[in-house]
């Protein structure tokens, strides 16, 4: 990671949508907290669990009698997506949707910012890449032989797969959608795919006519899907993402959902209503 923290904002001053700066010069101090795992934190009658950017529960840290939770808790339980200004030490919160380390987008104000910007419906994840996202865009593109003018990029997406940090870079043309995945240290091409045969029912989608949709599941028989998988009533559950997006030449929806301390998440194919993918988190 370039660079992260650990920081714990309270929930009363969040709820009101006061502005907050961390860190600013000469405001620092140590304190001594606890974290306390024998705090349940209840909503609506359903128990929250937290998760910081790994995936790791997180808990409410306790300081001179007032509890304080994380910013990506607060802003999970809020709908909104948490903002880091690296350059003005300040967090914000906003109804949009796109996911400090703990941030889902981490805006670095240096002239030479490496970060990625969103894509593809994901939030960005910021590392102190080799190359940056133009770059990785130009070896896309010199590699499927086109000019950039005569794309449309639908995904850049900075990630870690299998230990090794990479660009996920989609675009189409009028011809064919190409999907690429390009090495963020070395400029190497690891994955590329270039599909004609499906494209016409892509860019329809993208550009609004979307001529499959007859063909697919509805997104309450997809949550049915997942529940049943899960083995859980509706009203057992919460859900926190229902998203319907084409990747990897597959139209699917992507679900997420928790019961008590345990989070699902789901891919469900939106043509048959396969299980894709499956993952759950106690």
């Amino acid at each position: 990671m370039k660079k992260g923290f650990v920081c714990a904002v309270s929930a009363a001053a969040l709820a009101v949508g006061i502005g907050i700066g961390v860190f600013a010069a000469g405001m620092v101090d140590d304190i001594k907290a606890e974290i306390r795992r024998d705090f349940t934190v209840v909503i609506d009658g359903k128990t929250q669990t937290f998760k910081d950017a790994k995936g790791e529960t997180v808990y409410p840290v306790l300081y001179e009698g007032t509890t304080y939770l994380p910013v990506r808790a607060i802003g999970e339980m809020m709908g909104k997506t948490v903002y880091w200004y690296e350059d003005e030490k300040k967090i914000e919160l906003k109804d949009e949707s796109s996911t400090v380390t703990d941030a889902d987008v981490i805006v670095d104000g240096s002239k030479n910012d490496k970060t990625p910007t969103a894509g593809g419906g994901s939030g960005t994840t910021q590392y102190n890449a080799a190359i940056s996202l133009d770059e990785a865009k130009a070896i896309a593109l010199k590699d499927a032989g086109v000019d950039e003018a005569e794309v449309t990029f639908i995904k850049n997406k900075l990630e870690c797969d299998d230990r090794v940090w990479q660009y996920e870079i989609d675009f189409y043309t009028a011809d064919a959608d190409y999907e690429y995945d390009i090495n963020a240290d070395t400029g190497k091409v690891l994955k590329r795919e270039v599909d004609h045969d499906h494209h016409a029912d892509h860019h329809d989608a993208v550009s609004g006519t979307d001529n499959a949709a007859a063909d697919r599941i509805t997104e309450a028989e997809a949550k049915a899907v997942a529940l049943k998988q899960a083995g859980l009533a509706e009203g057992d559950v919460t859900f926190t993402k229902t998203k319907l997006e084409y990747d990897d030449r597959v139209w699917k929806y992507e679900i997420e959902f928790y019961s008590g301390r345990t989070e699902f998440d789901a891919e469900i194919d939106a043509a048959t209503g396969k299980v894709l993918s499956w993952e759950v988190d106690d």
